[in-house]
């Protein structure tokens, strides 16, 4: 992450990551929610099973998953921001789509174990699905002005957005050969007028406009001088 928006990352259902914001809510608990990659032909697809490797640059910020030799997935950030992406390079021949999934598990029997004046906005989330992006909110009536929006664009590679139920929205890609998906986990609390949904596609479009490349740039030496 880039020290305001982080993610656990893991290999199921091709890369998923569960994504946090420093300050999206009153306990970490309220984590912002679920992001998952996929690709058809799956990204670990392959006979005899291509080379796997996985490695986290504490120097660089990064988390490369390298599937054999023609197809990588780097985890990244822009820095001073609430965006951090997934930039992906595939060559292999013959794939014909990728998704992005964001989601949120079943919050309707969530318990209150922090200081939240409401827990029913928590419980209450909210979707949009539009050409520039897609994601996901919660915690808008939030009396202390904590809560947010989950979302995401892609840059490099056309790409369509649908809502799949009230609490995931998916983003279908039509892969190229190098791209990138940048993810806002935008907070009420720093957005203006504490609206994060705008603020996430504010920043989503800023950040895929800026373009990968001067992004990362920024995003290495932002980590070089924190070391």
């Amino acid at each position: 992450g880039n020290g305001r928006v982080g993610a656990i990352a893991w290999s199921q259902n091709g890369l998923t990551m569960q994504v946090s914001a420093v300050d999206s809510s009153q306990q970490t608990a309220f984590s912002a929610g679920l992001v998952s990659f996929t690709t058809n032909p799956a990204l670990d697809a392959g006979n005899p099973t291509p080379t796997f490797q996985q490695r986290l640059s504490m120097y660089d910020g990064t988390l490369a998953t390298k599937y054999g030799t023609d197809h990588t997935v780097t985890i990244v950030g822009a820095p001073n921001s609430e965006v951090i992406g997934l930039h992906v390079a595939d060559t292999r021949a013959g794939v014909t789509s990728a998704t992005v999934d964001v989601s949120l598990w079943d919050v309707s029997a969530l318990g209150n174990s922090g200081n939240v004046p409401n827990l029913d906005t928590w419980k209450n989330v909210t979707t949009w699905s539009e050409s520039g992006s897609a994601g996901l909110s919660r915690g808008q009536q939030d009396a202390n002005d904590f809560g947010y929006s989950l979302g995401a664009t892609v840059e490099g590679a056309p790409f369509t957005t649908q809502m799949v139920d009230g609490s995931h929205v998916r983003l279908t890609i039509t892969p190229s050969a190098s791209y990138t998906i940048w993810i806002a986990a935008a907070t009420r609390l720093n957005a203006p007028n504490n609206d994060s949904v705008t603020q996430a596609k504010a920043a989503l479009a800023l950040t895929a406009q800026a373009g990968f490349a001067s992004t990362f740039a920024a995003y290495e030496s932002f980590w070089h001088g924190v070391w």
